[in-house]
């Protein structure tokens, strides 16, 4: 394994000075922009013309594409995770129907993160990533940014009716396959190996297979694949299993996966590569059910984030959670007892200053060894 150094000076997040609640992730890919703005009735992007077109798609040789999501069509891609749940987890998404949370708000309690071990495959890190280190970092940081900004800002009831809020996920590990993975193993395959005729179930089963063998504890392990799943299934997540350990069988349920690749469709747009489904699911939430509570028409806000198929992020629901899942989540939380206190990462090499324990640090070009004094480790 290389470690490599990750420069964060390429990766923002902000809002708009008279819109606060307008939301923007940005990220550089190499030289160019990718950026993603979610306003409430819309979210736009804007990104490389390398990640959504061909060489025969864009014959003027553009650099940037911009878009609104109301410019694809409402045929998204679906989640596969019904079948990967337990009675337990049936049991909570057949509450009796509620109107809203009233409930007394938890104190502050600095155990509040749930540290995760995210991985691009080798499929992702050459398709989406075009081999490059810090535009794959940078968008998987960016990714998982979204993820928490929404679960911080969500207030999550308990069976006790106890309000928990500013729960979010952090990166405790992040990894890049640059290669495939050699694997003669037939019946445990490695999730990265190569000429694997892969299902979403059969790919995470193994990477949560080969994840139960990694020292460290995560609350929750994630696969970023390119891999296009057949039934144009685009997320898949063992239900109600954060803070897991390895289960006889040796696999670890504390898992999920994301696919940036339609079946039918190709390369999904950033704004369409959505976590946070899948995320919902390890935390206890399954799809929203067919009630007026937690599913919406068009007209009053549309569908939440658990609805059964991907949603767009056109709509004011489509970034929310709904009733149900604030409950499901809620009550998941009640035992989850791996959750930490939010680190912060104030000094690392890449900066462009020199921090304790460095001798220099020259930023991106250091990082990338075309600084003649400074090398890529400071």
């Amino acid at each position: 394994m290389t470690t490599f150094f990750v420069d964060q000076s390429k990766i923002f997040t902000g809002h708009l000075t008279d819109q606060r609640d307008v939301n923007v992730n940005a990220h550089l890919e190499d030289s160019l922009w990718s950026i993603r703005i979610y306003e409430k009735n819309e979210t736009f992007g804007i990104e490389p013309a390398w990640n959504l077109l061909k060489p025969s798609e864009n014959p003027r040789n553009d650099t940037l594409i911009a878009y609104r999501s109301s410019d694809f069509s409402n045929n998204t891609g679906n989640c596969g995770t019904d079948k990967l749940v337990s009675p337990i987890y049936f049991d909570e998404i057949n509450l009796p129907s509620y109107t809203g949370l009233h409930g007394r708000t938890k104190r502050h309690n600095s155990k509040n993160t749930c540290l995760i071990y995210i991985v691009a495959d080798f499929s992702f890190f050459e398709n989406r990533c075009k081999r490059h280190h810090l535009t794959c970092s940078a968008l998987m940081i960016s990714l998982v940014h979204h993820v928490d900004a929404i679960f911080r800002k969500s207030k999550f009831q308990d069976s006790s009716f106890t309000i928990h809020t500013g729960i979010g996920i952090q990166i405790g590990m992040l990894v890049l396959y640059t290669a495939f993975t050699y694997s003669a193993d037939t019946v445990y395959p490695h999730f990265n190996a190569k000429g694997i005729s892969w299902t979403a179930y059969t790919k995470l089963f193994s990477f949560s297979y080969f994840m139960s063998y990694i020292r460290e504890k995560y609350c929750l392990c994630h696969l970023l694949t390119s891999h296009g799943m057949s039934n144009r299934i685009l997320g898949l997540a063992y239900g109600n299993s954060i803070c897991s350990s390895p289960r006889r069988g040796n696999t670890l349920e504390s898992c999920g996966l994301s696919s940036d690749t339609d079946e039918l469709f190709g390369p999904l747009p950033s704004v369409q590569l959505n976590l946070v489904m899948t995320h919902g699911h390890n935390f206890g939430s399954g799809h929203d059910p067919h009630n007026k509570q937690c599913s919406r028409p068009e007209n009053q806000g549309g569908n939440y984030i658990m609805w059964e198929r991907a949603v767009s992020g056109k709509s004011p629901n489509n970034l929310l959670f709904s009733p149900c899942s604030l409950r499901n989540i809620g009550r998941k939380l009640e035992t989850s007892t791996c959750l930490i206190s939010r680190k912060l990462f104030s000094t690392f090499c890449g900066n462009g200053i020199v921090d304790r324990g460095e001798e220099c640090d020259s930023g991106a070009i250091g990082i990338v060894n075309a600084d003649n004094c400074c090398s890529k480790y400071c």
